[in-house]
């Protein structure tokens, strides 16, 4: 029997174990996953949510949205879109086009682990976004259909339902996403900021998964995954940034094999797929019908040993990746990529740990630099008192998208590829489950820093900036109030993820503001239930963020409450269960990018049927 919905709406971090392998089944872990953090969720509660909407609630990371059912990208720490990598079962999803993953694409429900890499030892410049499908065996059957309704036009039903036994595991997810995003906004360019509506603005969206896994033997296991991801979406037409009846298409398919073989203190794997990326923009009035679609062949063997005190963990990974279309030289452009790397880890005694990695990559004919890795950790307990320090080093690298090197009239072939170092510091300590906390602190330099900016006749280019210095600090704190003290039927948590980043670009000028890098981020949040009933509340915080080279302009700083509360009912293998939902009571208008407006007060209500 699942955990009561109350459980299913908990915010913030609790400590995990040291090995990714101790997660819990269909949890989603949210903001450190490096060996300390974890934030669990049950993903049936996120169902019908896209992966951007669950980073929204559940972590201080500030996402880039260009409007409802528009275009999504992950920002950590000041890092752009192209910095933070998405990976299916540990392969990248990063279109070899533009070099990003459109998170308002991804459906939650499709994935039964989602955990968010961040840190140092993240081997990206920004963090990693882990979607993962697990293998679970000896289960039955289960079965989660769920329905949303909410303002605006949304209207949202999803299926779920998974099926093992002792050797074969078959699940499969379906969802329809359907949207007119109509909302009101004041008018930025006339007097008085008249309200107008938003116009074609509309999304529909299908995704479709499945997963297969199988036993092949004592040590052996197979596993197939196929997903698509589908959208159809109107460009809204906001101060003439586009055309009336502008319209975009994107599909995203991908197919996954993998194979895992284990001995007692080792284990290897093969993780190979084919990933297919399309891109459709039509303008009927220009007669405009442009279509780019890459394919990424990538594949990876990883291994893992334990000898005594000593831990290896590394994998060679290679891809082919290519894009055609009428915007590259000749229809078509290819390359291949490789990357090796190695993570070798002691237990020094006392609680303390030591951590070396290597990282090598090769994109076409270009090196990286050599990128080494150090670690110091020390773990210490105390009855229910536990706490973890650690600090680290790592050198990281990302070579240009194809779209930055070819896009024709834009892309700059004489770019280089960025190039960082990072430092991280981090504390964390917990109390039982009554009580956990994590602070970290960050520096990183990040050279070549590749930006695309406005040239003269309003083209933009890519180019490389000077450098870019990012450092801060985030917290999380999760206190359980009522552990222990009353009767399990009551729960009252209070959550809290707090992120302050301060990121400026350095050229001939000086010292400027990062554009799009908020120094202030917060989540806070409380949750109370009884039973199957649950009430929570939450804010998101943002500060103001700088839109322009100078400095001189900027978006204003922004808090959004929101209100939620609901009833799960088991009875034997059933479940029934409703929320009702408000978000941004007060109808704020706000902007996470210029001109591109964001819902004001949205009613949401759902009910979902689950069979165990």
């Amino acid at each position: 029997m699942v955990r009561k919905m109350a459980v299913l709406a908990a915010m913030v971090c609790s400590v995990c174990a040291y090995s990714a392998d101790t997660l819990q089944l269909r949890e989603a872990v949210v903001v450190e996953r490096n060996r300390q953090r974890a934030l669990q969720h049950e993903l049936e509660d996120f169902q019908t949510r896209s992966v951007n909407g669950l980073l929204a609630e559940l972590s201080s990371v500030y996402l880039r949205n260009y409007g409802p059912g528009q275009l999504s990208g992950m920002s950590f720490r000041g890092t752009s879109t192209a910095q933070n990598e998405v990976s299916w079962n540990g392969l990248s999803l990063n279109s070899p086009m533009h070099g990003q993953a459109d998170l308002s694409l991804l459906q939650a429900g499709l994935f039964d682990k989602i955990s968010l890499e961040s840190g140092s030892s993240s081997g990206v410049i920004g963090a990693r976004l882990e979607l993962g499908n697990s293998l679970r065996f000896g289960g039955g059957f289960k079965a989660l259909a769920s329905f949303r309704y909410g303002s605006f036009g949304q209207m949202v039903p999803a299926f779920h339902a998974e099926w093992s036994n002792s050797r074969w595991m078959v699940s499969g997810f379906a969802m329809i996403h359907r949207s007119v995003n109509d909302l009101i906004y004041p008018d930025p360019f006339s007097e008085g900021r008249p309200e107008r509506r938003l116009r074609n603005a509309d999304l529909r969206s299908l995704t479709l998964g499945l997963n297969v896994g199988l036993i092949a033997g004592k040590a052996d296991s197979l596993q197939l995954g196929i997903q698509f991801h589908g959208a159809n979406r109107g460009l809204p037409n906001i101060a003439l940034v586009q055309a009336p009846l502008e319209r975009q298409s994107d599909a995203h398919s991908g197919l996954l094999i993998r194979y895992a073989h284990g001995w007692k203190h080792a284990g290897i794997n093969y993780t190979a797929a084919w990933l297919r990326d399309g891109i459709r923009y039509m303008n009927p009035i220009a007669g405009i019908r442009d279509t780019g679609i890459s394919h990424a062949f990538r594949n990876a063997v990883g291994w893992k040993g334990k000898w005594n005190r000593w831990f290896l963990n590394g994998a060679v990974h290679g891809e082919w990746e290519t894009a055609g279309g009428r915007s590259y030289p000749g229809g078509r452009i290819s390359r291949a990529r490789f990357r090796v790397q190695q993570q070798v880890s002691c237990e020094l005694g006392k609680g303390f740990g030591l951590l070396l990695s290597i990282r090598q990559e090769i994109t076409g004919t270009q090196a990286s630099p050599f990128m080494p890795g150090l670690e110091l950790s020390r773990r210490g307990y105390k009855g229910k008192l536990s706490y973890i320090s650690r600090i680290n080093v790592y050198r990281k690298f990302r070579a240009p998208s194809l779209n930055d090197l070819y896009w024709s009239g834009a892309g700059n072939p004489d770019l280089k590829s960025e190039s960082a170092w990072s430092t991280e510091a981090v504390f964390g300590m917990q109390f039982g489950r009554a009580f956990d906390f994590q602070i970290r602190g960050y520096w990183m330099r990040v050279n070549n820093w590749i930006l695309w900016t406005p040239q003269q006749g309003g083209n933009w280019q890519p180019k490389n900036e000077w450098l870019v210095l990012s450092r801060g600090a985030e917290a999380d704190i999760r206190w359980n109030v009522l552990h222990a003290l009353v009767s399990r039927k009551w729960k009252l948590e209070i959550n809290m993820s707090y992120a302050f980043n301060k990121a400026d670009v350095k050229d001939a000028g000086g010292l400027t503001p990062l554009m799009y890098a908020p120094r202030h981020r917060l989540i806070a949040g409380m949750l109370l239930g009884w039973e199957g009933l649950w009430l929570r509340s939450w804010i998101n915080v943002m500060s103001l963020r700088y839109t322009d080279r100078a400095g001189k302009e900027s978006l204003p700083a922004v808090l959004i409450p929101h209100l939620e509360a609901g009833y799960l009912y088991t009875k034997g293998h059933f479940q029934i269960g409703g929320f009702f939902r408000c978000s941004n009571p007060g109808n704020t208008f706000y902007q996470e990018v210029v001109m591109r407006p964001m819902p004001g007060r949205m009613l949401e209500g759902g009910i979902t049927f689950g069979y165990r």
